[in-house]
C-alpha cells in the first residue's frame, strides 16, 4: 500500500521498483535468531507451468539438499504478503534459500550459497556454464510444527538434519527457574 504504514510503503516500493522489473528471484534467508537451519529451499508452487518449470530448474541447479513445496491457492498480488509469494503472484520464477544459524553463516553455508547462485545464473544463461550440483534433492510435501503453550527457554535434543520418529522427545522448554514446563514430542515420523 503506497499510502499505508511504513512497512506497507516499503513493500510497495520493493514490488514496484524491484519485483516488477526482474525476470527471476532468489530470496535468501539466514536463519532467525532462534533457528539452526538445515539448508533447504522453499518452493512456492505457481499455477503457471512456465513459472513452475523455471523454478524447478533453478532449484535443481542450485543444489540444495531439501526442498519444501508450498502449494498456494488463489495467489494474487493483492493478497500475497511475503516477498516470494508476491514475486510468484507476479509471474516471476522464485526460489527461497534458507541456511544459517541465528542469523550467521558458516564458511560451508557461504560456499553453498555462492556456488548455488552461480549454478542458477549459469542455468539461466546469464553466465558461462559452471560445474553442476551433485545433489539429488529430497522434496518435502508437508511440514509439521510442534508448538509450546508455555514460554521459556527451549533446549533441543534432536540435532539439525536428524530423522525423527513419532513419539521421540525433540526437546523441552523450561520456565525461568529451569523447571521443565513443556516437552516437544514428534507427532509423526520425519
Amino acid at each position: 500500500d503506497a499510502s499505508g504504514t511504513q512497512t506497507q510503503r516499503a513493500a510497495h516500493l520493493i514490488t514496484e521498483e524491484v519485483l516488477k522489473r526482474v525476470d527471476y528471484v532468489i530470496d535468501y534467508h539466514g536463519g532467525d535468531l532462534n533457528e539452526d537451519q538445515q539448508p533447504y529451499a522453499y518452493w512456492i508452487l505457481s499455477p503457471s507451468k512456465r513459472v513452475t518449470a523455471a523454478e524447478d530448474g533453478m532449484l535443481r541447479a542450485f543444489g540444495i539438499p531439501y526442498i519444501i513445496k508450498f502449494p498456494l491457492k488463489d495467489l494474487a498480488p493483492a493478497t500475497a504478503n511475503l516477498l516470494p509469494t508476491q514475486a510468484v503472484a507476479l509471474g516471476k520464477p522464485t526460489i527461497t534459500i534458507d541456511a544459517g544459524r541465528s542469523g550467521t553463516y558458516t564458511p560451508g553455508h557461504l560456499r553453498l550459497l555462492m556456488d548455488g547462485t552461480r549454478r542458477v545464473l549459469a542455468e539461466l544463461a546469464m553466465i558461462a556454464p559452471v560445474p553442476e550440483a551433485r545433489i539429488e534433492p529430497r522434496y518435502l510435501e508437508s511440514t509439521v510444527y510442534v508448538k509450546s503453550a508455555e514460554t521459556g527457554t527451549f533446549f533441543p535434543l534432536a540435532t539439525r538434519g536428524e530423522r525423527v520418529r513419532k513419539g521421540q522427545l525433540l526437546g523441552y522448554v523450561t520456565d525461568f527457574y529451569g523447571r521443565r514446563s513443556f516437552e516437544a514430542i514428534a507427532p509423526a515420523d520425519r
